[in-house]
């Protein structure tokens, strides 16, 4: 009895590891979303953004990409000994720290096979003729295949293009032609600088659909304009769910909402969710939960 308990014990706690597992590498990509999205003056390391697995040199730190606030490095992966995906701040005089640096923003351990490139498949409908859109990531997290594209609506098109002072901004090889809507260079600029409608505030969310205590939707519901879709929130136990925010909006970090933990908790049939230690959200080890201002569960 003492053996299967035991058996029964240690596979838990393996699935449990998978899990955390899984949640950081989610957690990674969603941050590096929130990061890079709305960055400028955008920099790659041609020798290894062009779509290629990146092996040589092996066991250097080598960068990848450079913005206006951020820096992209990446350990090549040594033998069996997976590569480190790194993303620093620059310096104040806007230069990257000299590699390796431990003064990260966040990393990721376990990266093998990576391939890096820009990209113009982030705008539906027809191609565009060489305009850069976003950039694309593919990589093995301890021998999974995962791949992550990040929207760059402020990645200028390559001025080579540029035939004159009004630009076209159209479908695939229609530049030369009079029909279309055209842009001043003066217009282009940054797009966006926000997921939100509003800057992210710790203690103020700006929903994209709020509910009342009747599971009512409060006003109008403008999650079909969330870039990268959008969350659930911990308020009120609705059928459909509570209300939403656009995502990613880091879950379970200190200050942001709290992430939601699902229907299959003791809890359940409770309707009013938001209160201090909540079991209808969860946190980080080291945070708890409270009822914010909001009325939405946060982590403190």
């Amino acid at each position: 009895m003492n053996k299967v308990l035991i058996t029964l014990l240690l596979i838990l706690s393996s699935c449990n590891f998978l899990y955390k597992d899984e949640e950081r590498i989610q957690s990674f990509d969603n941050i590096l979303k929130v990061k890079l999205t709305f960055e400028n003056n955008f920099n790659g390391n041609s020798k290894f953004i062009n779509g290629k697995v990146i092996e040589r040199p092996a066991g250097s730190w080598q960068r990848l990409l450079t913005t206006e606030n951020f820096c992209l490095n990446y350990k090549i992966p040594l033998s069996k000994k997976n590569g480190v995906l790194q993303l620093v701040s620059t310096l104040k005089d806007g230069s990257c720290p000299t590699l390796p640096t431990k003064k990260e923003v966040i990393s990721i351990e376990g990266i093998s096979n990576l391939k890096v490139k820009f990209s113009t498949d982030h705008i539906q409908g027809k191609p565009v003729r060489n305009g850069i859109f976003g950039i694309s990531l593919s990589y093995k997290y301890n021998t999974k295949l995962r791949k992550l594209d990040i929207t760059l609506p402020n990645k200028k098109r390559s001025q080579s293009y540029i035939k004159s002072q009004l630009v076209k901004y159209s479908s695939s090889g229609t530049y030369r032609l009079d029909k279309g809507v055209r842009i001043t260079k003066d217009s282009m600029k940054r797009l966006r600088t926000s997921l939100w409608y509003g800057e992210w505030e710790s203690k103020e969310i700006t929903f994209c659909e709020r509910k009342n205590n009747q599971c009512e939707i409060i006003g109008n519901s403008n999650c079909d304009e969330c870039l990268y879709g959008w969350d659930y929130l911990v308020d009120y136990n609705c059928s459909g769910g509570g209300s939403k925010a656009c995502s990613p909006v880091e879950c379970g970090q200190k200050g942001k909402p709290a992430c939601v933990r699902g229907i299959l908790w003791s809890g359940r049939d409770m309707r009013e969710l938001c209160f201090d230690d909540s079991p209808a959200g969860f946190c980080q080890d080291d945070l708890r939960t409270i009822c914010g201002e909001d009325g939405v569960l946060i982590c403190i």
